[in-house]
């Protein structure tokens, strides 16, 4: 792991986190309240909560400290920034996104319908940016042409 990064991660990224998880309940009132959910089931939502929060300090940090480890794998500068833009957005969306979904009345369509267009179709551009990323090749050189 690149030193900025790994320094980012635990110097922002767990911060983050934490702010994350302390957050959570005044910005969305009641939306990780379990006390209507059964044992054992209640223990894996709250292990959800978590890796939401985790996952949300992470994306921070790799959008402050992860442009280095992107830019050295020698894509595109656009592709570059959109992937490095993707990774943030695959990773930090969790957070926001499923606390949204819970406090949002479910016949709310104007609500519903924001919430899937800024994230669920958010996430698969993210996802198609990073296989295009990936799956990118230089162009092969022109052979020399003759006279």
């Amino acid at each position: 792991m690149d030193s900025a990064l790994g320094c980012g991660v635990i110097g922002l990224g767990v911060p983050a986190a934490v702010v994350a998880g302390l957050l959570t309940n005044s910005l969305w009132p009641g939306s990780t309240d379990v006390s209507a959910v059964p044992a054992p089931y209640d223990d894996l939502f709250r292990v959800l909560y978590f890796f939401e929060c985790a996952s949300f300090g992470l994306g921070v940090a790799w959008l402050l400290f992860g442009a280095g480890t992107t830019a050295r794998m020698r894509r595109p500068p656009g592709l570059s920034f959109a992937a490095h833009l993707a990774v943030f957005w695959l990773l930090a969306s969790w957070w926001p996104q499923d606390n949204l979904y819970r406090t949002t009345r479910p016949y709310d369509w104007h609500a519903q319908a924001w919430l899937v267009f800024v994230f669920n179709i958010a996430l698969m551009v993210s996802a198609a940016i990073l296989v295009r990323f990936l799956a990118w090749r230089p162009k092969p050189s022109e052979p020399p042409k003759q006279p």
